[in-house]
């Protein structure tokens, strides 16, 4: 199964982590160039040069399996069996040509070190597809052989004991180490997105199943009651019985207070609170590597006015997610400047370069529909690189003093007495012109009439 995910609008925080572990991986592989010439160092004719150029040929076909085994590692990817044949050649062609061309009194020498580096940088370049414990035993191998080598050398004493202890620990921290603990921790990587991602879909996932249940046991048991009475009623009349009025009677009662269950259930799942808002915004941008920051620097509006911010914080937030580029997003709650009004201040960084005015889609213009039903405004507009979005509410006092006007609203009679003022009513929540929910039934509440 693919662990990393299709290719994405913009580079995401899994992405980055992924390319500065393979550059640290790839870049590894210089430090072949390096050990090569050393080598040939102290000799005449620029065969540091040609052991630079030897080092460098065997560390690009390490690096090409090194690719290869990555893609087996993380896609499931084949490894193509040339690329074996590749490495295998290469090494034999590097430890030839280091034998051939250095030679002389110290090829013993010679033959170590070559052996240890080309054998080394070999293994690490298949560690991807090999388990840490299969790596440590052809490591310690290759260890082994170096020392047999070392054994009939006349090196002896503090040399010795440094000869052989890079012949052991030089191959365990490279290939151990350096390439099968990195991998690791690149696949680690890889698979909590993977899970991340599954978790996510699963939410989704669940919150259908959820909202399909509560809709069947609101909707089915009510119109399994429809289609039975209808039949019964049907049958009445086709029978010239007395009874079928009344079964259609209340069929239509059912299907009333059917309706208002449906648009209970809507609203309930409708309801937008701005707590809840910020806090899923900070989660949502710092998923997908965007540097979220929200400051409240003033005392919060009333319960019609939050609810609007709250979907203004939604509808901004997704929008920056889905149609920008942005690093930084903040989201600021402050005191306007007359201090009767609240102001919710949402800025990004990801405008492209070229725009010089913002676009008004469907979603901002709903959301200046909502704040203009609480007496708000929405501000759009491009500020020196940066997207900001502007809503303006009424402040706690004032949306108060709204609210007890109208609902303190009364009728005096002729005498001049005062009036009498009705129950205060629940603050009005603000929805979508379109939806269907916000549309008053004639026939609410009314007396059943033949």
């Amino acid at each position: 199964m693919e662990l990393r995910q299709a290719s994405r609008a913009r580079r995401s925080q899994t992405d980055s982590l992924d390319l500065l572990i393979r550059g640290t991986l790839y870049s590894i592989l210089l430090f072949e160039v390096f050990l090569v010439a050393q080598i040939f160092v102290g000799d005449q004719g620029g065969l540091v040069a040609v052991g630079a150029l030897l080092g460098l040929g065997h560390g690009v076909v390490c690096g090409l399996v090194l690719r290869g085994s990555l893609g087996t590692m993380l896609r499931g990817e084949p490894l193509d069996r040339r690329l074996w044949w590749a490495l295998g050649g290469a090494a034999v062609v590097m430890v030839a040509a280091i034998l051939l061309l250095r030679g002389g009194e110290n090829l013993a020498g010679s033959i170590r070190l070559s052996l240890l580096v080309v054998g080394s940088f070999s293994l690490y370049a298949i560690s991807p597809v090999w388990s840490a414990r299969r790596l440590t035993v052809a490591s310690l191998v290759l260890s082994g052989v170096v020392l047999a080598l070392t054994t009939g050398d006349a090196a002896a004493g503090d040399a010795l004991v440094v000869v052989v202890a890079f012949a052991v620990l030089w191959p365990l921290f490279v290939v151990v180490v350096a390439g099968r603990m990195t991998c690791w921790m690149l696949l680690l990587v890889w698979q909590l997105d993977a899970a991340r991602t599954a978790q996510a879909q699963l939410a989704v996932a669940e919150e259908r199943l959820r909202f399909s249940r509560d809709l069947h046991d609101v909707v089915g048991r009510t119109l399994s009651v429809v289609a039975v009475k209808s039949e019964l009623a049907a049958e009445l009349a086709r029978r010239g019985l007395d009874g079928a009025a009344e079964q259609m009677l209340e069929v239509r009662q059912i299907a009333q207070d059917s309706l208002r269950e449906v648009r209970t259930l809507a609203v309930g799942y409708r309801t937008a609170d701005l707590d809840a808002e910020l806090a899923g915004a900070r989660s949502l941008l710092r998923s997908a590597g965007i540097d979220a920051r929200t400051t409240m620097l003033a005392e919060l509006p009333g319960p019609a006015e939050r609810e609007v911010l709250a979907w203004v914080v939604r509808e901004t937030t997704t929008n920056v997610v889905r149609h920008s580029d942005a690093r930084r997003c903040t989201l600021d709650l402050m005191q306007g400047d007359d201090d009767t009004t609240v102001l919710l201040v949402v800025t990004n960084d990801g405008i492209a370069p070229d725009a010089s005015a913002p676009i008004s889609g469907t979603g901002l213009t709903g959301l200046r529909e909502r704040l203009s039903a609480v007496g708000g405004r929405l501000d759009v507009r491009v500020e020196g690189g940066t997207f900001v979005v502007s809503a303006t509410v009424p402040g706690l006092a004032d949306s108060a003093g709204d609210h007890a006007e109208r609902s303190g609203a009364a009728t005096r009679d002729a005498d001049g007495r005062s009036p009498v003022l009705s129950e205060p009513t629940s603050p009005t929540v603000s929805t979508d012109a379109t939806d269907p929910t916000d549309a008053t039934d004639p026939t609410d509440g009314a007396t059943p009439r033949d």
